[in-house]
């Protein structure tokens, strides 16, 4: 049986999906780089695409292998129809963490065009001799406001002080993964908030499926870092 979410998943802002949001709060709005290795950062993206298909219901997980469930119409965003289509190209023939890994590669720069294009931000590009680094800078000061209360926000709907819905839901466990909650919420209710998440993301398999894959990924980067 393919999960639906069985809720309208409330957004705290309709014109950024969650790829988006996951982006701007992992961004660094000072210094415009990531607050967490880059390698773990890209993976939890790449995440955040698939997630956007598994919630508007046109991708299922099996067996930790991705399977397109709605081919009939395109996706109206054009980088989701682009991840959809690859997809479609290898049915069942990569699994999931095959899929992070390739979409990490490249898909995180076409989110910072998307945010580009829709007056968030205002990347450059900046090469050494075997490196190509994006440093993202707010597109103006109410944007700079805007991304540095993206984070509360998701806290907020967590402490019941907003409507949380499966897109914060997904959002606040890639958060957790990528040690990006935390700072946010206060002490006495981080605990109860991460267990929330935890007991909610297991009742929809396919999002349960891809966060645990994301997490082992992620968990890998993290501790060849502290080596």
């Amino acid at each position: 049986m393919i999960w639906r979410p069985r809720q309208p998943a409330y957004r705290t802002n309709p014109h950024l999906p969650l790829a988006d949001d996951l982006y701007l709060i992992a961004l660094d709005e000072r210094t415009g780089r990531y607050r967490r290795p880059e390698r773990a950062v890209r993976l939890a993206l790449a995440a955040a695409l698939l997630g956007e298909l598994v919630l508007a219901g046109r991708l299922d997980i099996r067996g930790r292998r991705l399977v397109v469930v709605q081919q009939r119409t395109r996706p109206a965003d054009p980088l989701a129809a682009t991840v959809e289509h690859r997809i479609l190209a290898e049915p069942g023939a990569v699994p999931v963490a095959g899929w992070l890994d390739y979409l990490a590669q490249e898909y995180p720069d076409k989110i910072v065009s998307r945010l580009r294009d829709r007056g968030w931000i205002i990347p450059a590009v900046t090469r050494r001799l075997w490196s190509r680094t994006v440093v993202a800078r707010p597109a103006s000061r109410d944007r700079a406001t805007d991304i540095a209360w993206r984070a509360p926000r998701i806290a907020n709907a967590l402490t019941g002080q907003g409507v949380c819905g499966w897109e914060e839901l997904l959002l606040a466990r890639l958060m957790m993964i990528l040690d990006l909650l935390a700072p946010v919420v206060y002490d006495g209710q981080i605990r109860k908030a991460e267990r929330h998440v935890e007991e909610r993301i297991r009742e929809a398999l396919p999002l349960w499926a891809l966060t645990a894959v994301t997490k082992a990924a992620v968990d890998q980067i993290t501790l060849s870092h502290r080596r």
